[in-house]
């Protein structure tokens, strides 16, 4: 990637996380110092990056809970460049939301919402993704592991729970990528480019995020680079409602993801 091009992603994401504190303010920050124990960690966030899901995202935004084990939620979209109704429909469900100003994929949309997740201190992140394919209804079933005090970074796997496509080509890719991943970080991972996860607060802050797309993979080799405790769930994974998937078509999808692994992978050992 070019110096240039990376200076002009940063720049928009930049843009993107000022107009976010520009348009809502900043009530939820604390003071960096502010212990746990006094509130600074009460809250969870629900990040949706979303490109062009004006059909799906609504009911989405609706199906996430108010609350979940004794924690207030508070859901943020990340508007990827969409060209439709996307944003739109989020503001109309009351929910906030920070657009990039053009398209850059979903891993900047990600790095976005933690660049905010790290000024909002929210004790858990979760990530759903916007396309209804998961269930917000199995939010709690990610987090409870972090609740519990048991894990920093839980995937919901949909190989341990139920999977619409199961057989698919798609299917295979994810085993395939996921038996790769679990030979490096020696350990069982199931479904390393699952879009449910939660992540503890503290973790986010330690994510050294850069790849434009594909971003699952690189979050989870960040988690076990900076020795986050990692556990999987079961979840389902539900077929389109509407519209098409955003990834790239034939090659292009699992060839990236191999270089994002091969080229975050090779960012260093475990830290500590």
């Amino acid at each position: 990637m070019s110096a240039v091009r990376s200076r002009n992603r940063d720049t928009v994401i930049a843009l993107a996380v000022r107009s976010y504190l520009e348009k809502y303010g900043t009530p939820d920050m604390l003071p960096p110092d502010t212990p746990a124990e006094e509130g600074a960690r009460e809250k969870v966030m629900v990040l949706v990056p979303a490109y062009n899901e004006a059909k799906n995202i609504g009911d989405v935004l609706r199906r996430v809970p108010k609350e979940i084990l004794g924690r207030e939620t508070r859901t943020l979209v990340v508007v990827d460049g969409a060209t439709d109704d996307t944003e739109s429909v989020a503001l109309r469900e009351g929910v906030p939301t920070a657009a990039l100003a053009v398209r850059l994929g979903k891993g900047d949309a990600m790095r976005v919402g933690f660049e905010i997740a790290r000024l909002m201190r929210p004790e858990i992140v979760v990530t759903l993704d916007s396309d209804g394919q998961y269930k917000p209804e199995e939010i709690e079933d990610v987090m409870k592991p972090v609740v519990d005090g048991k894990a920093d970074f839980v995937i919901g796997s949909r190989f341990l729970g139920y999977y619409e496509e199961s057989g698919s080509v798609r299917h295979a890719g994810v085993v395939f990528f996921s038996k790769l991943i679990s030979v490096l970080i020696r350990r069982r991972i199931t479904d390393c480019t699952s879009g449910l996860r939660a992540i503890r607060g503290e973790g986010v802050d330690k994510l050294d995020l850069r790849e434009e797309q594909f971003e699952t993979n690189e979050v989870l080799l960040e988690a076990h680079r900076n020795r986050l405790r990692i556990v999987e769930v079961p979840c389902s994974m539900l077929k389109r409602n509407e519209g098409k998937s955003k990834k790239p078509p034939k090659l292009w999808y699992p060839l990236g993801v191999m270089w994002v692994i091969v080229r975050t992978w090779l960012r260093g050992k475990p830290v500590g």
